[in-house]
């Protein structure tokens, strides 16, 4: 059993080890060691958690009983390439993160995170939520085409010393 909540800065040093050991497990085979490492200095650190907690709504999923965090969603404004990528207004927002543990996956914790973010007074102007998925992620698509969302058909590449090792898909719920 799990419940949601928001996160505070109280919960910054576990849900960093939450967020690098989940971005491992989804991307750490396709990348460098050394790229890895830029990814989780850049913005699984400490300081980037703790101002993402503060700046941005992050709704956590919590073990019932441990308190133990098992998931996250995060929602922010739009990243500079979701702009450069698709027609976007001043009130679009983005759900940034989305993961949960290997272990509690496939327990509808995804589901719940992603409908509590959409209900989320953060999203109540938008007009459209950009999301971005890992192009290979079948199951992750599935989740947020049940939800609405659609792909836009653009891409985000991933680049590791110059060369493209994937790309995510641009989707987005538009809710005019």
């Amino acid at each position: 059993m799990f419940k949601l909540r928001e996160a505070e800065i109280k919960d910054a040093v576990e849900l960093r080890e939450v967020a690098i050991k989940t971005w491992m497990d989804q991307f750490g085979s396709m990348h460098s060691e050394e790229k890895c490492k830029e990814v989780i200095e850049g913005t699984r650190n400490i300081e980037y958690i703790t101002l993402s907690i503060t700046k941005y709504p992050t709704i956590l999923a919590v073990e019932i009983g441990s308190d133990k965090i098992v998931g996250y969603i995060q929602i922010t404004t739009l990243d500079t390439e979701v702009h450069e990528l698709a027609a976007t207004q001043d009130s679009d927002r983005q759900i940034d993160r989305l993961y949960v543990l290997e272990e509690y996956q496939g327990l509808g914790i995804g589901k719940a995170l992603m409908a509590a973010a959409l209900e989320h007074e953060y999203f109540a102007e938008a007009k459209n939520i950009f999301l971005s998925v890992d192009s290979q992620d079948p199951r992750s698509q599935g989740l947020y085409k049940s939800f609405g969302f659609k792909d836009t058909g653009a891409n985000i590449p991933f680049i590791d010393h110059g060369i493209e090792t994937g790309h995510d898909n641009l989707f987005v719920l538009n809710r005019s």
